[in-house]
Parts: structure tokens; C-alpha cells; sequence
């Protein structure tokens, strides 16, 4: 049995392994594949799905059709579909006016479900774009079918409302089958560099679940040299073969918890011992003060929240920055109506401005229309090693002054 105490050996052991699959992927030929190149996250796997759907061929959407014969009794009539990509925060979404609806709510890198988020999106087709709620379709699109839509995104009463029009998707078990067997085949020769394209998407697909023929071979090898390593006799018998290595993983198990235990104290440190001092001492020239709860330690005990930036001058505004996921993920920065506003009820239609504000900006309203807000990219992320490592170095806080600085540019003609 593995000895957690004993790191020295835990050490050696992953260096061994991690040997044997270098070497082994040594020896393959060189290939290349640009999507595993970027790193393609969920924005990334949406925009691609989106760009197949919008195919047309004389006035006609072969790929869009196939894709809605993935969902069981569909009565969807396509016609002229508008589909669009991030609206009013949906990462998919396509219809037709007054016919039907069908969001895409992209899960393939297992991104926490936000509060209400899939009644909020129902609401919006329903209520903003006039869809009737028995059009209404929901895909709730995961990497492999093993994660579920929590209460906390989806209400009983959504659920009521979509009732078999809420669908699970998967990109293992269904869209990787879809794109190889119905989506290629039917590209025609002129089309080559869509094929091209999809080829590209199927072998990703592929690698990200290790379906990928050289990958698979790899599989094997180091199947057989992990059980070396760990000392797994051959003679023993499966139901041992699997106890032991349930022993292994209960052990490592508990490695990865002290890993990331102790990674959260020193998220926590950089954040309180670099990041506030530093953006108090950026903001100040500026006259700008910086607000957050004191007691919110980063997201490293778990929960979402955000600081905001009070600008002088401005009654009914602040600057607002916001994590939408647990983790320091999902950044959204923008206007945000401070809490003297919001406890006096004022909404977007409180100000004339509000529209021109939000066109300016290039961003869409949320929660009752308290924010004018879009993600902040490139960081929208700050549990990464390069956005630490930006606000050790400062650059971080620098390019967030900088935008906060651009904000109050756009807004400086309107009464805030």
C-alpha cells in the first residue's frame, strides 16, 4: 500500500509514469491538430457547433436539420433559423419568431451551474423574444452525460414548463457520432474545407476522450506498465487487481486534497498580501475607492462574489466586478446601480442614457436590469498560473485600472 507520508516515493513513482508515456509518445509520428493547440474552451466548442449549424445550401439547413433529429419527438419546422452565439448570456441559442426556441447551455468542460441560470434563459425566449413556452426546448449540453443540471440553475417550475423539451446532450455519446456518421459523410466534394473542418473537430473530440487510435495504444502500454510500477502481480486475481488499485487511489485521493488544500492558502495570501494593496494604492491617483466583503476569502472557501470600484462624482453607478463561478472564474466587469439605487428601485428605465451606455460599451443587461456588463477577457479566469503570476508582478492590477479608466470615459457625458 502507497505510504502518503512518504512523498519522496509518490514523486518517484509519477516520474516513472510520466516517463513511460513520453517515451512512448516519442515514438509516434508528428501530428497536429490547431484546436488541441488553443485550448478551446466552452465559448470555443459552442462557436464551432453554432458555425456547422448555420450551414446553408440553397436556402436549405442539412446540419442544422440533423442536429434536431438528436432530439426525440421534435416537431420543429426549420424555415429561416436565426442562431446566435452569447445572447443575453445564452451560449446558444436558435429560433424563428413566434415558432420556436432551442437553448444551448454548454457544459463539455464542466462549468458550475449559475443561480437560475436556465430559468433566466427561459424567461428571456419566452418573455423578450415571444416564443410560446410549449416551443421552448432547453439542451443541456455536458462532455460525457454524467453531469446533471442542478435545482440551483433549474427551478421545478422550469422544469414543469419545459417537461420533455428539456434535453440531455452529450458530446461523447452524441455529438462526436452525430459529426463522424450523418454530419462528414454528407459533405460533398466542393466542400472540402468545411470537411476539412469537421475532420478537425472529430479527431479533437476524439483526443479530449481518449478515442483517438494512437492514443488508445498508449492506453495499453501504460496500463501494463502502471501495474508494474505499483507492484501489481499478474498472478492476482481481478476482484484483487481492483482492490489494490482502489487502495492507490484512495491514497492519492487524500495527496490531492493536501495539494489543494495548501494551493488555497496561497491563493488566498496572493490575493490579500498583492492584489488588495496594490489596486488601493493603483486606484487612488484616480480618486477611485475599492469595495468588497472583508470576510469573502477569495472563493477559497467556495461561494461567488466580486469588489466594486466607486467613482467620484457618481450617485447612481459603480463599477462592477463580478465571479459568476466558484474557483475566481467567470469574470464580468461593467455598470453596476450601487445599493442606494437598487433599494430605490430604479431600473434601466430610470435613466434615458441606459440604452446608449450599454451600446457603447458593447455589452447586455442582467439580473433585472442592475448590470451593463460583459465578461472580462482575456481574464476572466484568475485561478490560472499566468493571472497569478500577473498580480504578483502587477501588470494585472495595471490592466485593470486601465479598463476602469475606459469605463468612465464612455460614461463621462451621462449623469451617473
Amino acid at each position: 500500500m502507497l505510504n502518503i507520508g512518504s512523498i519522496d516515493a509518490i514523486r518517484d513513482i509519477l516520474d516513472k509514469i510520466n516517463n513511460i508515456y513520453e517515451s512512448e509518445y516519442r515514438k509516434l509520428p508528428y501530428q497536429v491538430n490547431l484546436l488541441d493547440e488553443i485550448h478551446a474552451n466552452e465559448n470555443a466548442h459552442t462557436r464551432i457547433l453554432l458555425s456547422l449549424l448555420r450551414y446553408e445550401d440553397n436556402h436549405d439547413f442539412p446540419i442544422l436539420k440533423s442536429f434536431i433529429n438528436l432530439i426525440k419527438d421534435s416537431c420543429i419546422q426549420v424555415k429561416n433559423p436565426n442562431i446566435e452565439f452569447n445572447t443575453s448570456n445564452i451560449d446558444g441559442l436558435i429560433l424563428e419568431s413566434n415558432k420556436y426556441a432551442i437553448i444551448i447551455e454548454n457544459k463539455i468542460h464542466w462549468a458550475v451551474d449559475q443561480k437560475e441560470q436556465i430559468d433566466r434563459y427561459v424567461k428571456h425566449v419566452i418573455n423578450e423574444r415571444q416564443i410560446p413556452a410549449s416551443c421552448v426546448y432547453v439542451i443541456y449540453l455536458t462532455s460525457d452525460g454524467n453531469k446533471e443540471v442542478s435545482d440551483y440553475s433549474m427551478s421545478d417550475d422550469t422544469k414543469a414548463t419545459l417537461g420533455e423539451h428539456y434535453v440531455r446532450m452529450n458530446y461523447k455519446y452524441d455529438i462526436l457520432p452525430w459529426l463522424n456518421n450523418v454530419v462528414l459523410p454528407n459533405c460533398t466534394l466542393k466542400q472540402d474545407l468545411l470537411a476539412s473542418a469537421i475532420k478537425q473537430y472529430i479527431d479533437h473530440l476524439r483526443g479530449m476522450f481518449g478515442l483517438r487510435d494512437r492514443d488508445y495504444k498508449i492506453y495499453q502500454t501504460m496500463k501494463m506498465k502502471i501495474e508494474e510500477v505499483l507492484g501489481i502481480d499478474k498472478c492476482l486475481t481481478l476482484s484483487e487487481k481492483y482492490n489494490k488499485l482502489i487502495e492507490y487511489d484512495q491514497e492519492l485521493e487524500k495527496l490531492k486534497k493536501l495539494i489543494s488544500s495548501h494551493r488555497t492558502e496561497v491563493t488566498r495570501q496572493i490575493m490579500t498580501n498583492f492584489f488588495i494593496p496594490q489596486f488601493k494604492k493603483a486606484l487612488m491617483p484616480g480618486g477611485y475607492s475599492l469595495e468588497y466583503d472583508e470576510s469573502w476569502d477569495w472563493n477559497c472557501g467556495g461561494g461567488i462574489s466580486g469588489f466594486r470600484i466607486k467613482v467620484p462624482g457618481w450617485d447612481s453607478f459603480e463599477i462592477g466586478f463580478e465571479f459568476t463561478q466558484p474557483g475566481l472564474g467567470g469574470l464580468d466587469y461593467g455598470y453596476v446601480l450601487n445599493s442606494l439605487s437598487i433599494s430605490q428601485e430604479k431600473t434601466k428605465d430610470s435613466f434615458s442614457f441606459w440604452t446608449t451606455l450599454q451600446d457603447r460599451f458593447g455589452a447586455i443587461g442582467r439580473n433585472n436590469q442592475v448590470w451593463i456588463y460583459k465578461k472580462y477577457d482575456p481574464f476572466k479566469w484568475w485561478s490560472t498560473p499566468e493571472t497569478m503570476n500577473r498580480i504578483i508582478d502587477g501588470t494585472l492590477v495595471q490592466r485593470l485600472l486601465k479598463d476602469i479608466d475606459h469605463l468612465v470615459d464612455i460614461a463621462s457625458e451621462f449623469d451617473m
